[in-house]
């Protein structure tokens, strides 16, 4: 998928998932997410290896977020049906987010500090946002 509609389906997902918590309809965004996952996933030239970085990243999601929901440090809009899970709106932003490794931030691989230091700064902007 070229970087740009790779970039701009996430967002889109992205951007669905927080409005749609926002607004009472968690799961608009659960929708949309999923279909540009499917999109990714259809258009992947190595199918295996990207739905594996998609699972370990919606695990990743799943435990980080319980994590930081145990210790009281974020409280959802829209929470999901178990207390102690991160909402599905939330999972399918964690799942989205895989989507970009491989095509949009593939210019990161190597940079491991670039990389850190970006996500230092625009992983809490994203929770603000």
């Amino acid at each position: 998928m070229h970087l740009l509609a790779n970039a701009l389906a996430f967002q889109t997902g992205w951007i669905a998932c927080v409005l749609g918590a926002a607004n009472g309809a968690p799961w608009i965004g659960v929708v949309v997410m999923l279909l540009v996952i499917a999109l990714h996933v259809w258009r992947a030239n190595d199918r295996p290896p990207e739905l594996a970085l998609i699972f370990a990243s919606g695990l990743i999601g799943v435990i980080g977020e319980g994590v930081l929901m145990a210790v009281d440090a974020v409280t959802y809009a829209s929470p999901g049906p178990l207390a102690a899970l991160p909402p599905a709106w939330l999972i399918a932003m964690w799942l989205g987010f895989a989507t970009l490794m491989n095509v949009s931030m593939a210019w990161l691989k190597g940079r491991t500090v670039l990389a850190a230091l970006l996500g230092l700064v625009f992983g809490p902007l994203s929770y603000i946002a």
